[in-house]
């Protein structure tokens, strides 16, 4: 599940495939279309949230916990 901190970003985020941050890519902010989601801490792999290095808006990723 991935959330974002701007309600009109998040309708726009059900078009555009975000999972590649995890995986390093650099993906254009989708509220300013100027900057790109960086992630909060290193290894991007293991990183939740993404803000924009422009305008701030940032996107989280809700991992699945499964409790057996």
């Amino acid at each position: 599940m991935m959330t974002s901190d701007n309600s009109n970003t998040e309708d726009k985020n059900n078009d555009v495939d975000l999972s590649g941050l995890k995986r390093g890519e650099q993906i254009k902010c989708l509220n300013c279309h100027n900057g790109y989601y960086k992630p909060f801490s290193l290894p991007a792999e293991k990183c939740d949230w993404f803000k924009c290095d422009n305008c701030g808006d940032h996107v989280h990723f809700t991992p699945n916990i499964i409790v057996e």
